[in-house]
């Protein structure tokens, strides 16, 4: 998915050992040679790989659910 897609849609948990701690929804997007996640309270950090920016969610507690890479369409 890293080479294929230049953004993408994750959702996780928010703490792999307690799913009382409820799920999360991020968009990540390729910025710069690497991987920035949004809406998660990181604004900025650049992450060299896609596996990174995902491992590294809620301090690394996240278990991730599923990863969507999106493309883009063009309009005529």
């Amino acid at each position: 998915l890293e080479k294929r897609y230049e953004t993408f849609v994750v959702t996780v948990y928010n703490d792999r050992e307690n799913i009382m701690e409820m799920i999360h929804t991020m968009c990540i997007s390729r910025v710069n040679g690497g991987f920035t996640v949004h809406n998660n309270g990181t604004s900025g950090v650049v992450f060299p790989s896609l596996s990174e920016a995902v491992f590294s969610l809620n301090g690394g507690r996240a278990k991730p659910l599923w990863l969507l890479g999106v493309s883009g369409t063009k309009r005529r």
